[in-house]
């Protein structure tokens, strides 16, 4: 019983308004890791933004892309090959 009360005080203490999430490019990082190939990497410039509405999770939104040319699997060659038509085609579609 306490628990409910615990949580029902949680509830009512927290904002049920929309919250805009802020995201410090500078200290943020968006990295993957291909552990079939035992590749690891990392996207140098991306862009993030959201909106949360605990009132309405319905009403929340998440945004985000990445600028594919700045892709760096910490080989240049890969990294190269990742950026060509084949896979993110950098060239035609930058972000």
């Amino acid at each position: 019983m306490k628990y409910i009360i615990l949580m029902i005080i949680s509830l009512l203490a927290s904002p049920l308004y929309a919250q805009k999430i802020t995201v410090d490019e500078s200290k943020s990082v968006i990295s993957f890791n291909f552990i079939d190939d035992d590749v690891e990497g990392n996207f140098e410039d991306f862009v993030f933004s959201g909106n949360i509405d605990l009132g309405d999770l319905h009403n929340s939104t998440l945004s985000g892309s990445v600028v594919t040319k700045t892709i760096d699997t910490h080989n240049w060659l890969r990294s190269r090959h990742l950026r060509s038509r084949k896979y993110f085609n950098a060239r035609d579609f930058p972000k």
